[in-house]
């Protein structure tokens, strides 16, 4: 076939047809045996043969005797070269992602810092080998479990520790300069915002454990993972993907060449709801007013009426994230597990507390359901509820109130938290049914009083709604379940317990007029590192359908308004935002020691917020705990700080 771009035909000059190559003698008329004129082959001789054979047979056998000597007498020393000048692949990992406030502050971040790997390629080695003896030295380790490490895991890529500094990293750079068993590769490490208002939230990084290994061998490829908090709940997110780096080494060890075979993965920065400026508010306020008067700790919750967004979530005490992230101050972290008022717990979450009279909007929300009472119908109080015992007519039941209220309706009741009023309503009394344990329970529950609230963040407990079965078990030698538990369970005392993120949810409903929403902490993804682009991923998951009437809502609306006006929680009058909120003290048996509660929202019109606060283990004295911090809180939230929190907003696409 012709090629269309040369100008002439290629001749087919090189065919040979068979005819032109089996010619022989006897086909030649006329031919001399003794010329080569006309032949297409000439016989070659059987002498050149010979030698040819000769000359192959010597160099194979010197090619073979050759090998055999080398296999025989160099076979070790050639095994080695070989193992050792070979192909390596060594961990790339990636940079994590960065962890922001709702307005784009780094609370988790990366700063410059190195790793120390060990590479011993399925070598063994020894307590006395001075790589343990150095390493243990340099990174505060035992020798004893760092050799067990290394030879239990004598095929990975080890790594052994973060070093902060550049004189050590230099120290053990100069140490092994000619070691190909140690490397330091410089990398980012994790810091922190320098407060413990986030540090439940955040959480911190830590190394991995034979725990972590058994659950999922590649943990030891990270070294590090999160350990509680959000560090925990996205570490998959944000630690992004491994990378491979390929070293080509001689048979010394020296490395020849190294490329990137599979570029590490950035791991994805993520932004929370939460308000850092009001974390610190909180906090702060918290700490002041624990310390001040005589609590053991305290928590808050604050959360956005329409989106269900954590503003602010605070547990007091706190914790350093950066001295857990590093864990170099051994004395200092052991100090913080053995506190007695144990920072490392997230009291919001994982803290349960009986909710005292916070439940008592609920109740008669529950009430006006079940056409257990009217609104605007009294009940005659006198300070205590004396129930007849038939069984020994001289020794009543007898259930107290904190005062004499007299006469009242509904709203009055919750705004001065009667007693006698919701004993009544929920267990019953004379001539009115009350709701009794179950219908109490059911309500609790619909209002997600005792249930998690799925937020995703570690340790989070269900809370207790008694019945019978918790009564057996927790009181076998009184199992039977009686009228006076309900009294109990009606004022959120007798078993019932709850976490303070619970309590918030439940008066978010109130204050969006009887739909639910769930809280959330994730508002969304960075999609562009350089100009911190947000991908908006929240989606409010609400319940539409109101879970009570609006008649039922509006009452509990206005006791607690009331409440905040000239009832329990008077001391919040006089500042610029109107609140509607409701007191609590719960009773811790027969100490004398008290939870001092909070719950409400603001502005009582119009609701933006809602604050929880739980100040725990206080005197019987401070009965305003609770509403002291909530004041502070408030007064801030109408003096500029509604803007800080939302400032951020239209950072979001």
């Amino acid at each position: 076939m012709n090629t269309p771009f040369l100008k002439t035909p290629i001749r087919k000059q090189f065919t040979v047809s068979p005819e032109e190559v089996f010619l022989d003698t006897q086909n030649l008329p006329g031919f001399d045996n003794n010329r080569f004129e006309g032949t297409i082959e000439h016989p070659i001789r059987h002498g050149l043969f010979i030698i040819l054979g000769i000359l192959f047979g010597a160099v194979g056998i010197l090619l073979i005797a050759r090998t055999g000597y080398l296999t025989l007498f160099n076979g070790n020393a050639f095994a080695v070269v070989s193992d050792r000048n070979h192909l390596r692949h060594r961990i790339l990992v990636p940079e994590r992602g960065i962890i922001y406030d709702r307005n784009l502050t780094p609370i988790a971040f990366n700063v410059p810092g190195f790793r120390v790997y060990i590479h011993m390629d399925g070598r063994t080695i020894t307590e006395e080998d001075m790589l343990v003896q150095e390493i243990a030295k340099a990174v505060g380790s035992n020798t004893d479990e760092l050799t067990h490490f290394i030879n239990d895991h004598s095929k990975k890529d080890l790594f052994i520790d973060t070093i902060y500094d550049w004189d050590t990293a230099n120290h053990i750079i100069a140490l092994f300069r000619d070691d190909d068993r140690v490397t330091v590769d410089a990398t980012t490490i994790r810091s922190y915002y320098d407060s413990p208002a986030l540090s439940h939230i955040v959480g911190y990084m830590g190394r991995v454990n034979t725990s972590d290994i058994e659950k999922n061998e590649t943990a030891l490829d990270w070294g590090v993972i999160g350990r509680s908090g959000l560090e925990k709940t996205y570490d998959g997110m944000l630690r992004g993907t491994l990378g491979t780096r390929i070293i080509e080494t001689n048979s010394e060890g020296r490395v020849l060449s190294e490329g990137i075979f599979q570029k590490a993965e950035e791991g994805k920065s993520i932004v929370l709801t939460i308000s850092a400026e009001l974390q610190n508010i909180l906090y702060e306020t918290i700490k002041e007013t624990v310390e001040e008067r005589g609590f053991t700790g305290g928590s808050a919750v604050a959360l956005d009426v329409h989106t269900g967004e954590i503003l602010g979530l605070v547990s007091y005490p706190g914790f350093d994230m950066n001295l857990l992230t590093k864990g170099i101050d051994v004395e200092a972290i052991a100090a913080l597990f053995e506190s007695e008022r144990n920072p490392l717990f997230n009291r919001t979450v994982s803290g349960l507390y009986p909710p005292a009279s916070t439940v008592k909007p609920f109740l008669a929300m529950a009430a006006i359901e079940e056409h257990i009472i009217r609104p605007e119908d009294s009940i005659v109080t006198e300070g205590q509820l004396v129930v007849p015992n038939p069984y020994d007519p001289d020794n009543p039941s007898i259930f107290k109130d904190w005062r004499n209220h007299g006469a009242i309706a509904m709203r009055e009741a919750i705004a001065f938290s009667s007693n006698v009023y919701f004993y009544v309503v929920g267990g019953g009394f004379g001539n009115i049914e009350g709701l009794g344990r179950e219908r109490i329970a059911q309500y609790f529950r619909l209002f997600g009083i005792g249930t998690k609230t799925n937020t995703g963040l570690p340790g989070e407990t269900e809370g207790i709604i008694p019945d019978e079965a918790w009564k057996k078990e927790r009181y076998p030698s009184d199992p039977t379940w009686r009228l006076g538990d309900t009294y109990n369970m009606s004022i959120g005392q007798g078993g019932v317990l709850v976490t303070p993120l619970q309590m918030a949810r439940a008066v978010t409903t109130i204050a969006r007029g009887g739909t639910s929403i769930e809280p959330q902490l994730l508002r969304g993804i960075i999609t562009d590192k350089e100009t911190k682009t947000v991908k908006y991923t929240l989606s409010p998951d609400i319940n539409t359908v109101p879970l009570v009437s609006e008649e039922a809502v509006r009452v509990a609306h206005e006791g607690m308004e009331e409440s905040a006006r000239i009832g329990t929680a008077s001391g919040l009058s006089g500042i610029p935002i109107t609140v509607a909120g409701k007191t609590g003290t719960a009773e811790l048996g027969k100490t004398g020691r008290v939870h001092s509660w909070f719950m409400g929202f603001a502005p009582a019109d119009n609701p933006d917020m809602v604050l929880v606060i739980n100040l725990e283990n206080g005197s019987d004295k401070n009965l305003i705990g609770g509403t002291f911090v909530a004041r502070e809180i408030w007064e801030w939230y109408a003096t500029g700080g509604k803007e800080v929190i939302h400032g951020g907003t239209d950072a979001i696409d």
